[in-house]
């Protein structure tokens, strides 16, 4: 879990680089540049409603230390403010090496390249220089102020405020940012838990069974064609207005469902008794809307007898229905162990996120936010610009979603924020070698070797992704061997799987 945490966060705040220090998982400094009005090659600059926005990187004068002063102040909701003042040396010396590249570089009409004089360019091209510069020097300062210190943008910095750029004076310009959140984190060893145990009854195995002659049934045209409980029933069907007159936008042909098992419509009971080419005008129950129905079909299922012939046919392992009773209850053991893993797992979480203070960055739930969407959006099939007009006609909006989607989103990202620093804490983690040893697992029963299954499933991110299962797991191992179990309960296996 740790892994896809640490991996997500980078990916949230758009940075490439993720390191841990002492205090705590941090970020590289992102790349910056200066947007709308055109200054070079390389920096623009656009003044936005709050200040200038940094959108790109520069890498100049790296080798000079031109911060003569620095302030950072902590701001709401992990934000922080950085006031820099650059002294005038550093001004002016950026100032004239760019001059002094425009002079030779730069073709004004009457002139040579590399010929004109320094006036004449001054005069035509000061603004556009004294722009780049000042790009330049923002940049570079902004780097240097950051350099050896804690805190570190995951967010792109929003220019505030500066002064004006003039030779012999100070610079000065103040940034704002997100930072990682400070992670207060709660007592993590003596957290309470049920201990439950599951009852597994001769009616859960019964079940089971049931569920494995409908999975192996077949299903034929019942011979008299009439619908009767239980029969599996094919219709074409239409909604008709009050005056009888079929609403297109209804219409639906091949609709098939098990009567008595629910029709959208409630119209089992009507239904039972048609025969195949029957068609009907039906009262349903919803809306008290009339249906025009016609059965296109009948069909029933038979179902294999409970014997041992159907144990062989399921399993070679298996010999008798006695030997598939037992491997259902072991299986249904396995179930309620996983589920009673995770009531508990998820108890501890929800006690880690009550008493664990994390204040998160607005950048961080936004960037949480936009991926989800992307992936809403990827899973729907349609364009984003589609899927934005179908919200739209059933009266909803992208911002209702991620309005919808925001309380889940915080409660995601301080979890995985949580248990990130748990494993860093306790020094959690997956060697190469128990990646391996998964991948062979896994392999075999895929039939492949170690090197076919990575192959197959994605490389590297397969690789990634098992060592973030096998972290997971790991801390939730951490987590239950140091939790207390009270209360010992037991309870059935249909009320603990919610069946």
């Amino acid at each position: 879990m740790s892994v896809l945490i640490i991996a997500r966060v980078v990916e949230l705040v758009d940075t490439p680089v993720l390191g841990a220090g002492a205090s705590g998982i941090r970020v590289q400094v992102p790349s910056l540049a200066i947007g709308s009005r055109r200054v070079s090659a390389h920096c623009r600059v656009r003044l936005c409603d709050n200040g200038l926005l940094f959108l790109g990187i520069f890498s100049i004068f790296r080798e000079v230390n031109m911060v003569e002063d620095k302030q950072f102040e902590r701001l709401e909701d992990s934000a922080m403010k950085l006031t820099v003042r650059i002294d005038p040396g550093g001004v002016d010396k950026a100032y004239y090496e760019l001059l002094e590249k425009y002079l030779k570089e730069a073709q004004i009409p009457g002139f040579r390249k590399g010929k004109i004089p320094r006036n004449v360019l001054v005069r035509k091209m000061g603004e556009e220089l004294k722009e780049e510069v000042t790009g330049k020097l923002l940049d570079a300062a902004l780097r240097e102020a950051l350099e050896n210190e804690d805190a570190n943008p995951i967010s792109k910095p929003l220019l505030e405020k500066m002064s004006k750029l003039e030779l012999g004076r100070p610079f000065t310009f103040s940034v704002t940012f997100d930072v990682f959140p400070d992670i207060d984190m709660a007592e993590y060893r003596g957290i309470e838990v049920e201990k439950l145990r599951a009852e597994i009854s001769q009616k859960d195995v019964a079940r089971e069974l049931e569920n494995i002659r409908m999975q192996n049934s077949i299903v034929m045209d019942k011979e008299d064609g009439i619908a009767a409980r239980g029969s599996v029933v094919t219709t074409n069907y239409v909604e008709l207005d009050y005056e009888g007159r079929a609403l297109e936008q209804s219409r639906r042909k091949g609709f098939v469902f098990t009567l008595g098992k629910g029709h959208p419509y409630g119209l089992d009971d009507q239904i039972e008794g048609m025969r195949v080419g029957d068609m009907r005008v039906l009262e349903g129950s919803r809306d008290a809307v009339s249906v025009e129905v016609s059965v296109v079909a009948v069909k029933v299922r038979e179902f294999p007898k409970l014997d041992d012939e159907l144990a062989r046919d399921i399993s070679e392992e298996l010999n008798s229905l006695d030997d598939l009773k037992k491997k259902l209850r072991e299986d249904l053991e396995h179930r309620a162990e996983l589920k009673i893993r995770v009531r508990k797992i998820n108890k501890i979480t929800d006690k880690l996120l009550e008493g664990t203070r994390i204040i998160l960055p607005h950048s961080m739930i936004e960037n949480d936010l936009k991926h989800t969407w992307q992936d809403y959006v990827l899973q729907s099939g349609v364009t984003e610009e589609v899927l934005i007009e179908a919200l739209k006609n059933a009266n909803q909006s992208k911002e209702g979603i991620l309005n919808k989607w925001r309380k889940d989103a915080i409660k995601s990202i301080k979890t995985r924020l949580i248990y990130g620093r748990l494993a860093e804490n306790e020094k959690i983690v997956v060697s190469d070698k128990e990646v391996d040893a998964e991948l062979a697992r896994r392999g075999k029963q895929q039939g492949l070797d170690t090197e076919e299954m990575e192959k197959r499933f994605g490389g590297k991110q397969f690789r990634d992704y098992l060592r973030s299962e096998l972290l997971q797991e790991q801390l939730f191992d951490f987590l239950l061997r140091n939790s207390i179990e009270k209360r010992s309960q037991t309870i059935e296996y249909a009320e603990l799987m919610g069946e």
